[in-house]
Parts: C-alpha cells; sequence; structure tokens
C-alpha cells in the first residue's frame, strides 16, 4: 500500500499576544496644525510644538523668525475615542539656524483609566544656507510609556491545517473559543528616534520634507498574565501510513512577564511632505496646500510580502489660508485608519480606514499665537508665545 503521510498543525493563538498599546502614540504631533491634519504636514510650517513630527521644521522656524524662545501648550478632547490629551513645551536657540526643544504630552481617558504618556527632546539645525532654499535637518528622542489594564473579549483563535504528502489539496479548518480572560495588566515603555529634514520653498513655490520615524528604537515591557506557547510532534502508526502530528499551543499564565529588544522594524514609518504656497491679492493672502504620504514598514520585507499596499500607506492633504498673516482658516482630510493595533501573529493590523475630515483655524497677534482644530467627535486647542 502506497503510503501516505499526513501532517496535522494545530496552531492555538491569542488575538491580543501581541498587543502594542503604543502604536498610535508613536506619530501623534504636540502641534494643533498638524493635528488638523491627522498626524502630517512634514513640510508645513509650524512653531516649536512640532518637534515631535519633523524635528527640522522648528529650526526654520527660529531662523525665519528670529525668536529666541517659544513655549506652547495643547488640549485635545475626543468624545468618539473617548480620551483626552494634553501638554506642553518648548524651545529655544543655540545659534545661527540651531535650536534644542522639549515636549511632554499625556493621553488617557479618565482618572482610572490607562495613561500614555510621551516626552521629547530634540535638534535641529541648518546644513546648507543657501539665500532662497537652506536645508534644515533635525532629529528627536521620544520616550512612550504606557501603562493599566487591557480589555479584551479573551477569544482564542485555533487553526488547524492538514497537508497531504501526494500533493492533495490541504485542509484549512478554524475556530476559536473563550479562555475567560478578560483583562492583561500591561507596562510598555519604549525610546525611539525620527529623523526629519525639511527645504522650505520661496513665497511662491514649494517645500519638501521628509521624515524618517521610529527609524532606531528600543521596547521593554511586562503583562500580566501572558501568553505561553508549546510544540509538539510525534508520530504514530495507522492503516494509510505514517501520520505526523505537530501541534503548537498556547495558554496563559497569571504572572509577570518581561520582554525587551530592539523596536521592530514593522513599526519604522517614512513620511514624505510637501506643501504648495500661492500667494494672492498683492500677498495679502497666502494659500498653503500640504500633501503626505505615510509608508508604513518600509524597512521590513516580511511586513510588505503579507498586507495589502494599501493597508500600510497613508494620505494627508488639505488646506491653509492665511488674511494678513494675522488669521488663517484650516480643511483638513485624510484616508488613514481609525485604529492602531496588531494582529496575533504581531503584523500591522489597522482597523476601519476610511475618509476623515476636520476644520481648524488660528490667529497671530504680536508675541502670542492660538490654535484650534474640531472633527465631528474632537476639538484640540493651542496657544504658543514666542519671545
Amino acid at each position: 500500500m502506497k503510503k501516505i503521510a499526513i501532517i496535522i498543525a494545530l496552531i492555538i493563538s491569542a488575538a491580543f499576544s501581541e498587543t502594542f498599546p503604543l502604536m498610535g502614540t508613536l506619530i501623534e504631533s504636540g502641534s494643533i496644525a498638524n493635528m488638523t491634519f491627522f498626524g502630517a504636514g512634514a513640510a508645513f510650517p509650524t512653531n516649536s510644538s512640532g518637534i515631535a513630527l519633523n524635528p527640522a521644521i522648528p529650526a526654520a522656524w527660529h531662523h525665519y523668525s528670529k525668536s529666541k524662545m517659544s513655549v506652547s501648550g495643547i488640549y485635545i478632547n475626543d468624545r468618539g475615542e473617548n480620551f483626552y490629551r494634553t501638554g506642553g513645551g518648548g524651545s529655544f536657540i543655540l545659534g545661527k539656524g540651531n535650536y534644542i526643544g522639549a515636549e511632554y504630552n499625556l493621553k488617557s481617558e479618565g482618572p482610572n483609566s490607562p495613561k500614555f504618556h510621551r516626552g521629547t527632546i530634540a535638534y535641529g539645525a541648518v546644513i546648507d544656507d543657501y539665500e532662497d532654499a537652506p536645508i534644515f535637518i533635525g532629529a528627536n528622542i521620544s520616550y512612550f510609556n504606557f501603562k493599566g489594564n487591557l480589555s479584551k473579549s479573551g477569544i482564542l483563535k485555533v487553526k488547524k491545517d492538514t497537508v497531504f504528502a501526494n500533493n492533495t489539496t490541504p485542509f484549512h479548518y478554524d475556530t476559536s473559543y473563550d479562555s475567560g480572560v478578560r483583562n492583561i495588566k500591561a507596562l510598555h515603555n519604549v525610546v525611539s528616534t525620527d529623523f526629519g529634514f525639511y527645504q522650505p520653498g520661496e513665497a511662491k513655490g514649494i517645500s519638501w520634507g521628509i521624515v524618517l520615524e521610529n527609524i532606531l528604537g528600543y521596547s521593554w515591557s511586562k503583562n500580566n498574565p501572558y501568553i505561553q506557547k508549546e510544540n509538539d510532534t510525534w508520530k504514530e502508526k495507522s492503516d494509510s501510513g505514517t501520520i505526523e502530528i505537530t501541534v503548537d499551543s498556547a495558554y496563559y499564565v497569571s504572572e509577570d512577564k518581561k520582554t525587551n529588544g530592539m523596536l521592530d522594524k514593522k513599526y519604522n514609518s517614512f513620511l514624505l511632505g510637501a506643501n504648495f504656497s500661492l500667494p494672492m491679492m498683492d500677498d495679502n493672502l497666502l494659500l498653503m496646500i500640504p500633501l503626505d504620504f505615510r509608508f508604513w514598514g518600509f524597512m521590513n520585507k516580511d511586513l510588505r510580502k503579507n498586507t495589502r499596499f494599501k493597508e500600510r500607506f497613508e494620505t494627508h492633504s488639505g488646506l491653509e489660508l492665511q488674511i494678513g498673516g494675522k488669521v488663517c482658516g484650516r480643511f483638513g482630510w485624510a484616508w488613514v485608519p481609525k485604529n492602531y493595533d496588531t494582529d496575533e501573529s504581531g503584523q500591522l493590523d489597522f482597523k476601519n480606514w476610511g475618509h476623515y475630515l476636520s476644520g481648524g483655524f488660528g490667529v497671530n497677534i504680536k508675541m502670542f499665537l492660538a490654535d484650534m482644530y474640531f472633527t465631528k467627535d474632537a476639538l484640540g486647542v493651542g496657544l504658543s508665545v514666542r519671545f
């Protein structure tokens, strides 16, 4: 009798075993103008509050505004996602075209809910001081912290694949069961670095910006309970021949598990931005149109192979109309996921991609700059003072 070798693989994994609660905070900016464009604006001229997005732009802001120091603060309330975010920071010049800055942000859903903390320090400088189009560079280092309980459904997925040696079509079977786990006590920490470049255009022209986001990083975390995985292989005799059975299983262990290592490349992103400027009515009006593209996992070959391009590619745009350099109105649009997350295999699993709209305005009075942005469910305000 012709022997048929049968390999049965039973894989049990947790839908939240790779949950990374800091995912969405890795690209958050402290600038209300950047928030209007949903976390983008790599070439959009903002003040020093943009150090977490493109650390090169504040160098240009200090260079052109001649301001020696800037202090800013923000408050955002998002009713749709049920969180508030607040923070502030400042920057000061070190010399011609050089600056250093720092910023802190807190994100929370309430007094007893998990807290997200971000602290950022940044440095920027001008490297080619061309008269019409100087080039600015910058780098920042951010520390991210999450501490609290992660509420999950506790559903464990079971995947069974049966593969026959005689090339018979494999049999696939998927099911799931309730593990009974509803909360994971988690502590996550990340230190990461962004590198930014910015070249402003002339009064009527195009500005360019590039940011390598989370290009280097280190993470350490602690979870309780955690997933323990096991692998067993054995052989059995049957009428049809030898059967080889491989079982990869997982279960929860109710104790602390600590992990650490370099930040995975799937969290790297590449932000490419342009800003189109058009003065009108004898320079009394200035129309600016930012256009940004964010590419996730651009250094991760496995991610590019296992996910569709549209699931890791964001588009951001909008416009700002300045009136006399004192007042401006903003409109923002983006094709982005509503939720940033990872699946059980650790791959990016962004949820609810869609078109999102926002509006906002800014007022510039002497040494004060006030900004506001709003969406259907969120409202944010910011105030900065320059000296």
